[in-house]
């Protein structure tokens, strides 16, 4: 059975209802706190027309039918939202984007402001109207099914409750517009509440009385309600303190795998991306750069945006050259040459061809290390550098460096007790460097 949209207070858009056979539109907020489904009075005809589409065809609201099964999952095909026309052309918030999401799965969407993340998900539900094309379930377009059919539930970033209503009649409303019998709201209540560890006390109270991380429990017990396929989350956790958003990240997965429902999160943070995705999906300029785990958008970036977004701490990156001597290729940083270390068989064998040529090396901080040392097969050669910072975080020891040609940064341990102005070791882990093209600044 379809769930429906719950849509904050900026929404404003038509709806489309059949209601005795008919169509008749209705257009106006929907979703948001005071504004959204206001008391009709005598002086709101829109409202009142509203209401009485919903209380006189509840089954034309909730019912749609069960999607076909034969493909699972969320497939976005070529994609694409332009904003505005004319001379210019408008403005291009995303751009062919094509992405899979296995039924069952949490992707969550990464990127800096503007990439076109938000607008990603209004499209999958439904907010926004598609230039370009299509979005299937399971196999089944919705592309031209609205809002409040689709299988889904957004949460908003700025919480959405309502705040005449108490944290419990905020979490059943959804399901008493739609009529559903108080036997399975009393259920879903109870279930849903003990998955949010929101006690009988705070279900009592109304959102003033209620902290930040209450809040959003609040509005994420609200979309998990309706037993939605899929649950979009936009910024779950950008008003929470870290203490909150660490708790919050934990649970959300477990409560996710217990709903069974799918789940696309949209967030800028990366450690939020880390904690919450199966996978992520990382955009830029309305495109998908790479989409993977964690640890490979961290350890091998496609490109050398993703290499210095996924952080922190961001990569290294060291222009040089890969030089031929004897039988081994190694690299060897441009100017200073302090940075020089042996490639590793593997790279080798890939970039063979590419003796005397530029590039650029990428190594996280955590493959340098400033204390000499060598291996069976030679991969790491000494380099020496001025340290120009030190960081003491208590839980790790960071330190700047300058090469005399790039600024470096790596991580030391409290026993090395450098200090701003020593000159150290440099020593490379070659089986932890990847190579980019200079120009087209993918990786080779």
């Amino acid at each position: 059975m379809y769930g429906t949209l719950e849509i904050s207070k900026a929404a404003y858009f038509s709806l489309r209802l059949s209601a005795g056979g008919g169509e008749a539109a209705f257009k106006g907020f929907a979703g948001g706190p005071g504004d959204a489904f206001p008391k009709a009075s005598p002086g709101n005809e829109m409202n009142k027309k509203f209401f009485s589409m919903l209380s006189s065809s509840p089954a034309t609201v909730v019912a749609a039918g069960n999607l076909d099964d034969g493909m699972n999952g969320l497939r976005l095909a070529d994609v694409s939202k332009i904003y505005g026309s004319g001379k210019e052309g408008g403005v291009v918030a995303v751009r062919g984007l094509s992405l899979d999401v296995n039924r069952g799965e949490s992707l969550v969407i990464l990127g800096p402001s503007g990439c076109g993340k938000t607008t990603m998900l209004r499209l999958i539900a439904g907010l926004e109207q598609l230039t370009g094309g299509d979005i299937l379930l399971h196999g089944r377009s919705l592309t031209n099914v609205p809002p409040h059919r689709r299988p889904l539930a957004l949460v908003f970033q700025n919480h959405a409750v309502y705040p005449h209503m108490t944290a419990e009649r905020n979490l059943t409303y959804a399901l008493r517009v739609r009529r559903f019998d108080a036997g399975t709201i009393r259920r879903r209540l109870e279930e849903t509440a003990g998955l949010l560890r929101i006690s009988g006390e705070e279900l009592r109270r109304r959102p003033s009385e209620l902290s930040g991380g209450q809040k959003q429990r609040v509005a994420l017990g609200r979309a998990l309600m309706l037993r939605p396929e899929l649950l979009l989350l936009d910024e779950p956790f950008s008003q929470l303190d870290q203490q909150l958003r660490v708790e919050l990240r934990s649970e959300l997965r477990s409560i996710r795998k217990a709903v069974d429902s799918t789940l696309v999160v949209v967030t800028h943070d990366q450690a939020d991306a880390a904690a919450l995705g199966d996978r992520i999906a990382l955009m830029n300029h309305g495109r998908i750069e790479q989409v993977g785990t964690a640890r490979d958008l961290y350890r091998r970036p496609d490109n050398l945006f993703v290499a210095k977004f996924m952080s922190p701490p961001p990569m290294n990156l060291i222009r040089g050259v890969i030089e031929q001597r004897e039988d081994h290729l190694f690299f060897r940083e441009e100017v200073s040459g302090v940075v020089s270390f042996q490639l590793t068989p593997e790279q080798q064998r890939s970039l063979e061809a590419h003796g005397g040529r530029h590039v650029i090396a990428g190594v996280r901080p955590d493959g340098i290390s400033l204390k000499a040392y060598s291996d069976s097969e030679g991969t790491t050669l000494r380099g020496c550098a001025k340290i120009t910072a030190v960081e003491d975080t208590g839980a790790a020891v960071w330190v700047t460096l300058n090469t005399g040609t790039h600024p470096m940064r790596c991580e030391a341990s409290p026993e090395d007790c450098v200090a701003v102005g020593d000159r150290a070791a440099l020593m490379i882990d070659a089986s932890e460097a990847v190579f980019f093209d200079p120009v087209s600044e993918q990786r080779m």
